[in-house]
């Protein structure tokens, strides 16, 4: 139910008695800071959550979550890589802003004496805490840079039972006697394991880094092939030799794998999901248990997407949406807008960091280009709604750079992407009546226009934010004359 019919429900002529707990609630939670909880998971899409619909997938911790709040379903990461993309969540920057564009540590830190969200809400009077996967092109014993005042465990070992632990030591934290409220991280690990899996285990012994598995099920109980699984005509090239490439192949190993190997790895990684769900869950029932919900902003999001087999693909980088679109889902128990969902644009890296110091009345130290989310999260309406969003990517293979970039604008209707080299380096698709990224539009002549109003945003946002991003011997703004009817 939206504010609007919340308004017809309680009716227009007085508020019934039964909506009086309801508002002294708001109310009372409103007069004070909250408490804030952010949950990251690692490499889940957006549609791999139950509460999102997905048959294949049983995420009651997540949905429970969503239960309370409001469901962003159009969040995009702003580089689809962990360590940029965190380092963005992190501070509030770009990733050519911060130097953070492969997954290197702080060697690649141009963050300089920039405030990071803990350094902002320590001195804002929060206690802080970051437990897990910490990947941030910045030292997590650098302090006074990133401000929070306990981490664990920041790099990560081979732990079989580490979300399990992110969850305990969270829980912990967040039940400690203090009078200031508190700003907790859980960083899980799950699903990324599936980056494991792929890299050389496929039909071998299912042992992973941070999860084990017992089997692989038969074909026939595993999820279907997804209906964009074929690779798209008029793809960029260098696409496919990244992915092909004998030089990437511990990457990206999908090369020769067979219906069944994809259906098996889909199945495995729904198991994965649900493995950081259970912590997840583990983490709310704390909160409700202790009757820390009504005054406990939760925040649950990723770093990054899953390939999931669309367009033959598996794990990151590019720009399709099962590796760009990611959950995004924020409830206050008793003042968000239950079972709400939102089509509004969400870059996770920009907007967050301003939303969550809006919410801890932090404010913030300069100039941003992230938007706080906090009037659209507790009004329901789709205010200041945003024209359009951008994330970059640079191909890389951990710390080494493969030669490929791109940036990605995604408007309200449309998603343009421009990768730095190759004949065909465009791709324009209807996200409207196009879903599944199956009709490149970029070469046909009938969506010109639209293909150039895409690129003119694309620069105004490069000059806008200093980005000197430009394709190799061509500017990616101007026509190529390689049209068809």
């Amino acid at each position: 139910m939206d504010r609007k019919n919340f308004i017809r429900h309680i009716g227009f002529g007085g508020i019934s008695l039964a909506a009086l707990p309801l508002l002294s609630l708001q109310k009372k939670s409103l007069n004070k800071r909250p408490n804030i909880l952010y949950i990251l998971t690692d490499q889940q899409t957006a549609s791999a959550l139950s509460c999102a619909g997905n048959p294949y997938v049983n995420t009651p911790g997540m949905d429970k979550i969503a239960l309370m709040g409001v469901r962003f379903e159009n969040c995009y990461a702003t580089q689809p890589l962990c360590g940029p993309n965190r380092t963005c969540m992190f501070t509030g920057l770009l990733p050519h802003q911060t130097g953070a564009i492969t997954n290197l540590g702080p060697e690649t830190n141009k963050i300089g004496n920039h405030p990071m969200l803990g350094r902002l809400l320590s001195d804002g009077g929060y206690r802080t805490a970051l437990f897990g996967k910490w990947h941030i092109a910045s030292d997590d014993e650098n302090k006074s840079q990133h401000g929070f005042e306990e981490i664990w465990c920041g790099q990560i070992p081979k732990i079989k039972d580490f979300d399990d632990q992110v969850a305990e030591r969270t829980i912990q934290f967040m039940n400690k006697n203090d009078d200031r409220p508190f700003f907790a991280v859980a960083s899980f690990i799950n699903p990324h394991n599936i980056c494991e899996m792929a890299r050389g285990n496929m039909n071998k012994e299912l042992n992973f880094p941070n999860y084990d598995m017992s089997r692989y099920p038969d074909v026939n109980e595993c999820p279907p092939l997804p209906v964009n699984f074929e690779i798209p005509k008029d793809e960029p090239e260098e696409l496919r030799n990244i992915l092909d490439s004998k030089q990437n192949e511990k990457v990206y190993p999908t090369k020769n794998w067979s219906e069944t190997e994809w259906r098996q790895y889909l199945w495995a990684y729904y198991r994965m999901v649900e493995h950081v769900d259970n912590s997840t869950l583990k983490i709310i029932d704390s909160l409700e248990k202790k009757r820390l919900l009504e005054n406990t902003i939760i925040i649950l999001s990723s770093d990054h997407g899953e390939g999931c087999g669309a367009h033959h693909w598996n794990q990151k980088q590019v720009f399709y949406e099962k590796v760009l679109n990611i959950p995004l889902i924020v409830a206050w128990k008793g003042i968000t807008i239950p079972e709400s969902k939102n089509q509004n644009l969400v870059s996770n890296g920009l907007d967050l960091f301003p939303t969550i110091c809006d919410f801890a009345s932090v404010n913030l130290p300069g100039k941003y280009f992230g938007k706080s989310l906090k009037k659209i999260i507790l009004e329901g309406e789709e205010v200041e709604k945003k024209e359009y969003i951008v994330s970059e990517t640079s191909f890389a293979d951990n710390d080494t750079l493969l030669g490929l970039s791109g940036r990605c604008l995604r408007s309200n209707k449309f998603k343009y992407i421009v990768y730095s080299k190759g004949d065909i380096r465009e791709q324009l698709f209807d996200m409207e009546i196009d879903p599944g990224e199956r009709n490149n539009l970029s070469v046909n002549a009938k969506y010109i226009q639209i293909l150039n109003d895409h690129r003119k945003m694309l620069k105004k946002w490069c000059i806008k934010t200093k980005d000197d991003y430009n394709c190799i011997n061509e500017n990616p703004f101007e026509n190529f004359n390689r049209f068809v009817q």
